[in-house]
């Protein structure tokens, strides 16, 4: 038996920085960064499942996974844009004062002004990619 990986804990990240992330998947994920200013190394991504964000949307943050991307697909923009603009303000101000890593919007939607304001208010990357959410979810 190979002793290659009898001490793999060794070789395992804690954790990877949203700039590495990006790089990587950049092109394989035809993903392009839509939010201004460069990646901050401060911005980590902890860990390795992602997470959509409906229900911190909603207001139950009790156990919202902020350490992961978290992923904004056609039902999480859909309940943002029924949402008043003070509204929208509101719960994207409570979803990113929890130092999210990064958001990516999946299927080209279109990304509302608030959210963009909150995400650059924060310093949280946002992209987006042409690709369904449940396609983008399952590749990454």
């Amino acid at each position: 038996m190979s002793t290659k990986f009898t001490n793999i804990k060794e070789i395992k990240k804690d954790f990877i920085s949203v700039e590495f992330f990006y790089r990587e998947c950049e092109n394989r994920f035809k993903m392009k960064k839509v939010s201004s200013g460069d990646i901050s190394p401060l911005k980590i991504i902890k860990e390795k499942d992602i997470h959509r964000p409906g229900l911190a949307l909603a207001g139950y943050v009790d156990l919202f996974s902020s350490t992961r991307v978290q992923i904004f697909g056609n039902t999480e923009l859909k309940y943002l844009r029924q949402l008043t603009s003070e509204q929208r303000t509101e719960t994207l101000h409570r979803l990113f004062s929890f130092n999210i890593p990064c958001v990516i919007v999946t299927n080209d939607n279109e990304i509302p002004e608030e959210l963009m304001h909150e995400a650059e208010a924060s310093g949280t990357p946002v992209f987006l990619t042409p690709y369904p959410t449940t396609r983008f979810a399952y590749f990454i």
